[in-house]
């Protein structure tokens, strides 16, 4: 019989590769959605990113950018895709992939570069269990849209943009997730400062023009109802990050530059807007190094909230960080305690994280602590490492303390990248005794986080983040050159404890 510290599970040999190099599609780097849907495996990707990421003001200043930038990033197609694996086939087919449509300037663009998010959900209009999905719509595009499939293959919207709302900025949803019979998300984006033709920009990153959790019983309709206050009354809450059900309740998450995350929660009983009870705030009181609650999770009676900072835990423009991702630990009568992170006091008393474990799991590059998933009795968590963006960094610019604390002290950049470069994935039985399953993104450094983790009956299935595809930028004699990258674009891996995987890509 295992002791509680003997944590078991799965373990590295046990995952296997189903997808990689973004299914040989150029600039598909993000996989953003999955989903279990009639006995198959959707991913929603999204293409493209470091390109959108060149675009934002300011944009990132680096040595050498990671890939290939074009004059015109719409020169290229990076039209997002849901593709769909068929266990008894071991096959992948692309299912679905984003029109072109006619754009701001009255040019041809993609309606859609993401998907942020896909659900399997039955309303009110549904006959049966149909697969949902949410849009991420470039600046020059029409604006963000919810899909709905019955049979997997045909996505049509049943929104108008932005939900109808009429209001500038918005490109995307945050989330899609099902509570006591009915649907929830959020809209994202902000008023862009500029946008024009020669111009193009995104949505300000991580701000809505709605911060407002929408209530739908019948999404085929269209039908969405405003369910929370506006920012739950505090103007420094800029986006609703998440909402998850636990303990009869929806509880929300938001994101707050300025004095940290707050947590709260609902019945969703009565009339709208329901009455929301705050749970956390102050971030878990380390205020703004704990900018949002990325994903929340219930395990074994409670639930658990991990957090980041915006930009992979260093935000330049609001000069904060670096610093690495939290995981808390919430009860059903709102106590909580830090389950990984840094000590702390606070009006609830000293916080000392129960695992041991400082932020990052003891990795100031595991900039979020991004994904949870419960499977087969074990807490899984996926992280963002952005190690492998020293290479490319002015890092002589940095403060000397700094410098000597993220590099020279852990023996320089080379053997920062070959140690820990590639996202984590760790795992729990009890939540305070954990075990990493990976510290190098499967062997992988371009694997920089996993942004979804699905338990399916196949087993876990694991999407990951990677950018840099198809080239990427290496130093060459002195001298920078793009080359093609073997194992550059996002990836799908499947662990089960029936089929240990005994070699593994490089």
């Amino acid at each position: 019989m295992l002791a509680t510290h003997e944590i078991g599970g799965l373990e590295r040999r046990h995952f296997r590769p189903l997808s990689l190099k973004g299914w040989d599609q150029p600039h598909t780097d993000y996989l953003y959605s999955m989903a279990w849907f009639e006995g198959k495996l959707y991913c929603g990707t999204m293409r493209g990113s470091l390109i959108f990421i060149n675009l934002r003001t300011p944009s990132p200043r680096m040595k050498q950018f990671p890939i290939p930038i074009p004059e015109d990033p719409f020169s290229l197609d990076i039209r997002s895709q849901i593709w769909c694996y068929t266990p008894e086939k071991d096959q992948w087919d692309m299912v679905y992939q984003a029109p072109m449509v006619m754009g701001r300037f009255g040019e041809m663009v993609p309606r859609e570069v993401g998907y942020r998010c896909l659900a399997v959900y039955q309303g009110k209009s549904d006959s049966k269990p149909a697969l949902y999905a949410c849009s991420l719509s470039p600046a020059r595009s029409t604006g963000p849209l919810i899909l709905r499939s019955e049979d997997g293959r045909e996505f049509v919207p049943v929104t108008d943009s932005g939900l109808g709302l009429g209001l500038e900025g918005l490109n995307s949803f945050r989330f899609l997730e099902a509570f006591n019979g009915k649907l929830y998300t959020s809209p994202i984006g902000g008023v862009q400062k500029r946008l024009s033709q020669g111009k193009p920009i995104n949505s300000v990153v991580n701000s809505s023009a709605s911060p407002i959790v929408y209530e739908s019983e019948d999404p085929a309709s269209g039908a969405w109802r405003p369910v929370s206050r506006p920012r739950f009354g505090d103007d420094n809450n800029t986006v609703i990050f998440y909402v998850t059900a636990f303990n009869d309740h929806l509880y929300a998450s938001t994101f707050n530059v300025v004095s940290g995350f707050q947590i709260w929660k609902t019945r969703a009983e009565g009339t709208p807007p329901y009455a929301w009870k705050n749970v956390l705030r102050l971030g878990a009181y380390r205020g703004k190094f704990n900018q949002g609650v990325i994903w929340m999770c219930p395990f074994k009676g409670v639930l658990y909230a991990c957090t980041g900072i915006q930009d992979g835990g260093y935000d330049r423009k609001n000069n904060i960080g670096p610093a690495a991702g939290e995981v808390i630990r919430i009860y059903p009568d709102d106590t909580w305690d830090l389950v990984v992170g840094t000590p702390r006091l606070t009006p609830h008393g000293v916080k000392l994280p129960t695992s041991g474990l400082s932020p990052g799991f003891d990795n100031i590059f595991n900039g979020y602590l991004w994904q949870m998933c419960e499977y087969e009795d074990h807490l899984y968590l996926g992280t963002m490492d952005w190690s492998v963006y020293l290479q490319y960094t002015f890092t002589d610019a940095w403060p000397p303390t700094l410098r000597k604390f993220l590099i020279t002290l852990q023996g320089g950049i080379d053997a920062i990248v070959e140690r820990e470069g590639g996202f984590d994935l760790w795992k729990t039985a009890d939540g305070d005794h954990w075990e990493p399953v990976t510290k190098t993104g499967f062997e992988n450094p371009y694997n920089v986080g996993i942004r979804k983790l699905l338990p399916t009956p196949i087993g876990l299935a694991v999407g990951t983040v990677n950018p840099f595809n198809p080239k990427v930028a290496i130093l060459k004699d002195g001298h920078w050159q793009y080359v093609d990258n073997p194992r550059g674009g996002s990836e799908v891996w499947l662990g089960h404890l029936d089929h240990p995987q005994q070699q593994h890509p490089r």
